[in-house]
């Protein structure tokens, strides 16, 4: 693990910068909410609204164990710019979207960066804080995932209602470049390590394909297929079994994604079965 290398002000200023962008990759599974029927009605599709926001859950689940490793090998500074560039990105082609398919791309894209965002600003926390100071700066992450779902549906109809529902993705923009401004500078002193083992991109696909399985599972069961049906069975049995070959391969890897000895550990197993079950809680259709 580097170690850190700022002093406490361009610490506080990388926590700024880095928050910022997390609470706007937070804030893109929220604020659309509010803007969904009104998005319906101008493109002129209601079969395909829920994709809309499951789109961007896939590829921001996909992408966080991704980009992760991308920054280990190419440095945090680095794969902050690319994350957040991707996510703008997307966030201007949802604007200009005139159609719900292409919207439903450009939400795919904007979930890659969104999902970037997480993992990386956790990366950096970790890098520029010392280890006594992350609990306290951890609570700073759940007040940004907090404030996210409470302003989130909010700041959407404000924004749908008197300036149109594509401001929901032009404030991107501007608040991306300023978050990216912030913790830039900073981020330059940070070197980069150097990794001797590849990244395991086997194990990575497993995962993606597993998460891809399982969301799509959970968003068409109860809703356009029955539980029972066919379909909805064959999904379960495919993120079952690629979550255990996913398992399988982390054995065996030497760079694996997720350490099996985390999940064993007696204060870091708990931790992320907490996690998971606390950040599952977020996931909901608007349908």
């Amino acid at each position: 693990m580097m170690e850190p290398t700022l002093s406490p002000a361009e610490v506080r200023v990388v926590v700024i910068g880095t928050l910022l962008a997390l609470f706007l990759s937070a804030l893109e599974q929220t604020i659309i909410t509010t803007a969904m029927p009104q998005i319906a009605r101008d493109l002129g599709d209601f079969s395909l609204l829920s994709w809309v926001i499951t789109a961007y859950l896939l590829t921001s689940t996909c992408a966080t164990s991704v980009f992760g490793k991308l920054s280990d090998f190419h440095g945090r500074r680095l794969t902050l710019i690319i994350s957040l560039g991707i996510f703008m990105m997307g966030s201007a082609l949802c604007a200009l979207a005139n159609g719900m398919t292409f919207l439903i791309l450009a939400r795919a894209l904007q979930g890659i960066g969104g999902g970037g965002l997480v993992t990386i600003v956790q990366a950096i926390f970790g890098d520029v804080l010392s280890p006594r100071e992350r609990g306290r700066y951890s609570a700073y992450f759940s007040l940004v995932y907090g404030s996210a779902s409470v302003f989130g549906p909010s700041l959407g109809g404000v924004l749908t209602q008197y300036v149109g529902w594509p401001w929901i993705f032009w404030i991107n923009l501007p608040f991306g470049l300023i978050a990216l401004a912030t913790a830039d500078r900073a981020l330059r002193k940070l070197k980069v390590r150097r990794q001797d083992a590849p990244i395991d991109y086997t194990s990575v696909l497993a995962l993606c394909c597993t998460t891809v399985a399982f969301l799509i599972m959970v968003s068409l069961g109860g809703k356009e297929l029955p539980w029972t049906a066919p379909q909805t069975l064959a999904l379960a049995g495919t993120a079952l079994s690629l979550g255990s070959l996913f398992f399988w391969l982390q054995k065996r890897s030497p760079a694996p994604v997720l350490p099996l000895r985390f999940l064993a550990d007696r204060v870091l197993g708990p931790l992320l079965a907490s996690n998971f079950i606390t950040f599952g809680t977020f996931w909901r259709s608007p349908c």
